[in-house]
């Protein structure tokens, strides 16, 4: 049997980055609901960036996004 390889530091990056995008849209789509926007949105996630430098700055932005969905979500309510 062979041993599992652990997952190198770009390939974690590009994990949190594609979660990241992955909340987002869920997010994005509970916002639409609530609003009553039952159509069902075509939109695709770019590509995940390389570069470690480039994973995390994707995933701030991101996370800040998330954030933003959340703060609107909330003063629905």
């Amino acid at each position: 049997m062979q041993a599992s390889r652990e997952l190198g530091i770009l390939e974690r990056g590009a994990g949190v980055v594609a979660g990241l995008q992955s909340l987002y849209t869920k997010l994005s789509d509970f916002r639409d609901r609530i609003e009553g926007d039952g159509d069902c949105k075509a939109g695709s996630c770019p590509a995940t960036p390389s570069g470690l430098s480039s994973q995390i700055t994707e995933a701030e932005t991101i996370l800040r996004a998330c954030h933003a969905l959340l703060d609107d979500i909330a003063g629905k309510f």
